[in-house]
């Protein structure tokens, strides 16, 4: 009876779905109970399994909710980065205890694209933002590393701020980059904050996608330190990179 009762619920919940998804704004409780044809105590328990499981949201009305889209978007390979990697991030920054960010490079600059921030660490700038100083940060310079040759070309020639290094040693930290899979941004002197940053491919690790890591108030670190963070930071790309490869974007 048990099995029969929930497989019964389970009809009851794909019925309210489809009635919802036929529905731009929305359906109120009595219609649905009129479209259903269930008593209001039954269809409120469903409804309110439903709202738990973000598959259905209410204001003035019942409505699909942001879980059962993004499974609709995720189903017809229109989920978009920021969607899949934003779980990464919460994990970097839940297990490290720093704020952990995504930029992707767009031209000259990098944009911010999702981020999970802790509250004593460091505060990002708003999402979709863009950072022009794309050869003075962590997350920029690793995308200088990882894109084409004819843009880094342009990146030094149209935006070249030197970290305290000329042109010939910047190329060279890139190559560096692009060998370890890791950058640790210790900054300048004047500089508040340090970076591990790390990239993120896509299409089984054949193009680059962006960069991800974390950024923290500077502090003195011990080899150990920096050893797990680097380990981190690392993983979550490796991670973000799998779930990309998963899925195929326009380009």
């Amino acid at each position: 009876m048990t099995e029969k009762r929930q497989l019964k619920g389970l009809r009851r919940g794909f019925n309210i779905i489809q009635h919802l998804a036929s529905s731009s704004e929305g359906i109120t409780f009595n219609r649905l109970r009129s479209l259903c044809s269930l008593p209001a105590p039954t269809l409120s328990r469903v409804l309110k399994v439903l709202i738990e499981l973000n598959m259905v949201e209410k204001d003035r009305a019942y409505r699909l909710g942001r879980g059962f889209m993004k499974i609709a978007r995720t189903a017809s390979g229109r989920i978009s980065r920021e969607e899949i990697i934003k779980p990464v991030l919460d994990r970097l920054a839940h297990r490290t205890g720093e704020s952990a960010a995504y930029f992707e490079p767009e031209g000259t600059a990098i944009i911010l694209r999702a981020k999970s921030e802790q509250g004593e660490s460091w505060h990002y700038m708003d999402i979709g933002n863009r950072n022009q100083r794309i050869t003075r940060n962590g997350f920029g310079q690793v995308c200088c590393a990882f894109t084409t040759a004819k843009r880094r070309k342009r990146i030094l020639e149209e935006v070249y701020e030197p970290p305290q290094i000329g042109k010939k040693q910047f190329n060279k930290r890139m190559d560096s980059i692009r060998e370890k899979g890791i950058y640790f941004e210790q900054g300048e002197a004047s500089h508040a904050v340090q970076r591990f940053t790390a990239p993120v491919l896509e299409r089984n690790n054949e193009a680059f996608a962006g960069s991800i890591g974390i950024t923290m108030m500077k502090r003195r670190l011990t080899a150990a330190e920096k050893e797990q963070f680097s380990t981190q930071v690392q993983q979550a790309a490796q991670d973000a990179s799998r779930l990309l490869s998963r899925h195929t974007f326009s380009l």
